[in-house]
């Protein structure tokens, strides 16, 4: 199920913010597409900097430096408090532009994407890129 808008206090489904190399006002692609890109290209693991991670369920706010120069970032609390739930995935690839912003509630969907998301940063082309 993909819908457009969130409504508070209710399950939304999935929210496509952006999917995909588009201009302004285009259509994002179904998540369908997603999927494709995730079997047939690596992740860029430049991503990893924004919180260590690929799917965020929580908000961040940049927290300064440590003393080796790297990136604080501070827990802010759930996405969206009434929905806590709420799971948010981005990223793009190394190899082909193909950003993405999608925030979901739906467990079936947030399953699939971590499964898809885990299968490929175990491929070796994303293995061997240099961890930020």
């Amino acid at each position: 199920m993909e819908t457009t808008e969130r409504t508070p206090a209710q399950s939304f489904g999935v929210l496509v913010e952006y999917n995909g190399s588009k201009w302004a006002g285009d259509a994002p692609d179904p998540l369908s597409k997603l999927f494709d890109m995730l079997k047939q290209h690596p992740l860029d693991r430049f991503w990893e900097r924004n919180g260590g991670l690929w799917c965020l369920a929580h908000g961040s706010t940049f927290g300064g430096r440590n003393d080796k120069g790297e990136q604080i970032w501070l827990d802010t609390g759930p996405i969206y408090p009434e929905q806590p739930y709420t799971v948010r995935f981005c990223g793009n690839f190394l190899t082909y532009s193909h950003g993405f912003s999608i925030e979901t509630d739906d467990a079936e969907v947030i399953e699939a994407l971590h499964t898809a998301i885990a299968e490929n940063m175990h491929r070796p082309d994303y293995l061997a890129q240099v961890s930020p």
